[in-house]
């Protein structure tokens, strides 16, 4: 039988590391935790400088400054946090380092070869696809999926997965 779309991919760093945002952002609600984060360190921190106010004045625009620092601080930590740990996480696994693979569609499943072995998956096992600009993720589960990006596949290729996600409802 032969495939509809064949992709060839090597993962990369870069490739990894988006992909890593990309699930933190839509399946682990990564923005929306961090907004939560900010609004309660703010309150916390307002309650406080509230009482600053309250007894002393000059000592305010420190309270301010202080908050400023603190929400600066926290956000870049979660927003480099997790770029660090993609980085140890690709370093660390020696087999996924410049790994080339191919993925095969055919029309009710996907076929993955690479140096390690071959898988086939149904469509309808998939938890989701992700859509970005660049790439599409095939998601198994909630923290791992196949990496294809959009300018490998051929003519077709973005209709062929918009039409899986509707009849798979994915």
């Amino acid at each position: 039988m032969t495939p509809l779309f064949s992709i060839t991919n090597t993962i990369t760093r870069d490739e990894y590391q988006t992909f890593n945002m990309v699930v933190l952002k839509k399946e682990f609600h990564f923005v929306r935790s961090l907004i939560i984060i900010n609004v309660c360190a703010l309150f916390i921190m307002m309650s406080i400088m509230g009482e600053t106010l309250i007894t002393d004045f000059k000592h305010f625009w420190w309270g301010i400054i202080f908050i400023v620092v603190m929400l600066c601080c926290t956000n870049w930590f979660y927003f480099t946090r997790p770029k660090k740990k993609a980085n140890k996480a690709f370093d660390e696994n020696k087999l996924m380092q410049n790994q080339e693979y191919t993925v095969n569609f055919y029309e009710d499943h996907s076929e993955h070869i690479s140096s390690f072995g071959n898988s086939s998956i149904a469509y309808d096992k998939l938890t989701k696809i992700i859509e970005t600009p660049s790439h599409f993720y095939l998601m198994h589960s909630k923290g791992q999926g196949t990496i294809i990006p959009k300018g490998k596949a051929g003519e077709g290729f973005v209709d062929f997965i918009h039409k899986i996600k509707e009849k798979y409802n994915i």
